[in-house]
């Protein structure tokens, strides 16, 4: 039986990207095969013996690893008094670490959501193009980042391209702006967008904050449509 290892499952709003401020319910898978430097989920990197259910004020220790069976039962838990689970929330948040590390739990996992209402909108570090072919048929929302050099110490450009291919329509891409971030990094990211699809959203999340960002909005405006400058909300409210 294919089972995951999850680290977390709650509901709260979305704090990145183009639908920020919209509710969700997130499940949150451990591992990632990326170490970087602005990482805000340090526990969500490697296996933990319990999965933590936040309902209301209380926290449920599940054992993990999941079946997809248990998960579900466990989301209708976060669901009470909804005939259809989904119609709460604009989407189920597949987050983590990086969740296609685990795609064949997830491609079991789809037509459940999919059956309880809910749309799939997947958080992923964009490295992974072979896991993302397997499920992008019952992905609605492809949240993508491009992990530049300077935070990450990889060289990721092939394996973003390949994957914003795969991910084409249903994407949005997400850059980290931190004190490293150069602008021939940025300027390498929007020409790779561009080549792919000039109207793909790109937001720029500034961490710590800073007005640079300003200025490689200005720059990637020249090459894309839709730019925008979003912080990252979760941070500002003090969920993380």
């Amino acid at each position: 039986m294919t089972k995951a290892w999850l680290d977390e499952i709650f509901n709260s709003i979305q704090g990145e990207g183009i639908y920020a401020g919209t509710r969700q319910l997130f499940i949150r898978f451990e591992g990632c095969n990326l170490s970087c430097s602005y990482c805000d989920t340090p526990r969500a990197l490697h296996r933990n013996k319990y999965c933590i259910l936040h309902i209301k004020e209380r926290k449920i220790k599940i054992e993990n690893p999941l079946s997809v069976e248990t998960l579900v039962r466990y989301i209708k838990m976060e669901c009470p008094g909804f005939k259809i689970p989904g119609s709460y929330f604009h989407s189920v948040s597949l987050t983590g670490g990086e969740p296609l590390l685990q795609v064949d739990f997830i491609t079991l996992l789809i037509p459940h959501l999919k059956h309880m209402g809910f749309r799939v909108y997947l958080e992923t570090n964009g490295t992974l193009p072979e896991m993302l072919e397997k499920i992008i048929e019952g992905i609605d929302i492809v949240a993508m980042d491009i992990k530049l050099p300077s935070a990450t110490g990889k060289d990721l450009w092939k394996e973003h391209e390949r994957f914003l291919k795969i991910a084409g329509k249903k994407a949005f891409v997400k850059v980290v702006i931190t004190e490293k971030t150069t602008e021939k990094e940025i300027g390498k990211a929007v020409e790779l967008m561009r080549r792919i699809n000039s109207s793909i959203p790109l937001v720029f999340q500034p961490s710590p904050w800073s007005g640079r960002a300003f200025k490689f909005q200005e720059l990637a405006l020249k090459k894309l449509r839709d730019v925008r400058v979003i912080p990252q909300l979760h941070k500002l409210a003090g969920f993380i």
